[in-house]
């Protein structure tokens, strides 16, 4: 860990966070998805971007600012600029990662933003690997995707989401402040029938709140409204469907009860970015 106190990176990433969109925004400069290494090292040089690597499968281990440090599946190591992190190497047979970098550039004239402030990082691990993993992948898709007036501002707004979930999660590993239990479990709920679509007026009678105050504090404390979490889930679960099982387009929008395959794939590429067919192809790049 940096020796910069916790609540300290906490504030600096909302500051970040808060100059986003209004006169800020941030861009990809970098995306690797690396499969199935084996005791490889790899050589990534530091820059002065920010670099965030998470680990889906194996044990990655590697220096930062002199230490040693060992990330494990569900790991997320955050690195800001003027930090020095060297002799990344797998440490197990078919690891899996993503290392991902990106700058912070002004709206006007888009100009990187200098980091102002001391060098730090930090790592933890994430309550639920899914959500994160298609956040990085679809950067990193786009990222590949050689059509910049589209992949850019696209890289640019998962990378804001991104952001926020890291704030939320670190929030949250030092409870700061403590997640409403009221709230957490409809989160728990929706997480466990990613397949229902139940209405405000349910999930606010399993919180024991009006819909009105149950909306406003769902988004206050997971950072999106109930509608737009349950259609993220909905979509994770499709895109588990494709990847994992190998799922034809049609039965995934069977088991999702949409009308029209053709209305289940625009939906999804609205939210990933790209059609669900490219997942059964295998194109791990967009073209």
């Amino acid at each position: 860990m940096s020796k910069i106190p916790n609540k300290t990176i906490l504030g600096i990433l909302r500051e970040i966070n808060g100059q986003i969109p209004a006169k800020c925004h941030l861009q990809a400069t970098g995306s690797l998805l690396m499969k199935s290494l084996s005791g490889k090292k790899i050589d990534i040089k530091p820059n002065w971007d920010f670099t965030v690597i998470l680990v889906k499968r194996g044990i990655v281990e590697l220096s930062v600012q002199e230490k040693r440090l060992k990330l494990i599946p569900k790991d997320i190591l955050f690195i800001s600029p003027g930090c020095n992190f060297a002799n990344l190497e797998s440490k197990a047979e078919n690891t899996d990662m993503y290392v991902l970098r990106f700058g912070i550039f002004r709206n006007n004239g888009n100009q990187e933003v200098e980091y102002p402030h001391l060098p730090f990082n930090f790592h933890f691990q994430v309550q639920v690997l899914m959500e994160f993993s298609m956040l990085f992948d679809k950067i990193h898709r786009n990222y590949h995707w050689n059509v910049p007036a589209v992949n850019t501002p696209y890289c640019s707004s998962v990378l804001h989401c991104l952001l926020c979930d890291l704030i939320n999660n670190w929030r949250i590993l030092w409870d700061i402040p403590k997640v409403d239990p009221r709230i957490n479990r409809v989160k728990n709920y929706i997480d466990d029938n990613p397949l229902n679509r139940d209405s405000i007026a349910k999930l606010s009678a399993i919180a024991g709140l009006t819909e009105k105050y149950f909306s406003a504090l769902f988004k206050t404390r997971i950072g999106m409204s109930p509608k737009r979490y349950q259609l993220q889930k909905r979509m994770q679960y499709a895109h588990n469907l494709l990847e994992v099982n190998s799922t034809s387009v049609k039965e995934v929008a069977f088991i999702l009860d949409y009308p029209d395959p053709f209305i289940f794939s625009k939906q999804f590429k609205k939210f990933f970015g790209y059609p669900p067919r490219r997942l059964i192809t295998g194109n791990s790049n967009l073209g």
